[in-house]
């Protein structure tokens, strides 16, 4: 009796067994590698000017990340443009930031990827003078204050301004590590 158990029950037992344990395995594998991946322990984040709404959004995901035991090192910039150069170069150390939108693309920065919107930003335009300005054209000439450089309003509002004709259109803010930086 004890040989026919043997042979006849406990082998077939035993290979369903170990296929179901090795399938089990090999789910659980797939679901921690490519599933749901484990965030790195450190990350660093360009924030931009100090003081500035970028530090301070970087702050909020910093307390946020802590909860998840993921430590996560703020690096004032110079603004946007300083965010988008570090990005780009991989010897920088920086592994996130917050990028003004419109200040770059895909083709300008292949490698980047946008992990979604953060806030609207509206780009307001002041002029002190009695007259309506219901056209940009008529800033042309005129004295006109756009931001600190390497600022993401500067860069947009230069946009803005050199399509509208009221000045050279502006080159673009930064370059990749490869390419000489482009001046103002």
């Amino acid at each position: 009796m004890e040989k026919i158990f043997s042979s006849i029950y406990w082998h077939p037992i035993l290979a369903k067994a170990l296929v179901a344990i090795l399938c089990l395995a090999g789910a659980i594998w797939v679901v921690f590698e490519y599933v749901n991946p484990a965030p790195p322990p450190t990350i660093t984040m360009a924030t931009g000017f100090r003081g500035g709404a970028y530090e301070y959004f970087g702050k909020q995901y910093q307390e946020r990340l802590a909860r998840a035991h993921v430590t996560l090192h703020l690096r004032p910039t110079d603004g946007t443009s300083d965010n988008l150069r570090l990005l780009l170069d991989p010897k920088s150390g920086v592994d996130i930031a917050l990028v003004q939108s419109g200040v770059s693309n895909s083709r300008e920065s292949p490698g980047l990827l946008s992990l979604g919107r953060v806030s609207y930003q509206a780009l307001w335009f002041f002029y002190r003078g009695a007259d309506a300005l219901d056209n940009p054209k008529l800033l042309k000439g005129k004295r006109i204050a756009v931001g600190p450089v390497g600022s993401g309003t500067r860069v947009i509002a230069l946009q803005v301004l050199g399509a509208s004709g009221s000045m050279r259109p502006p080159r673009r803010c930064c370059r990749s590590p490869e390419r000489p930086p482009s001046r103002h």
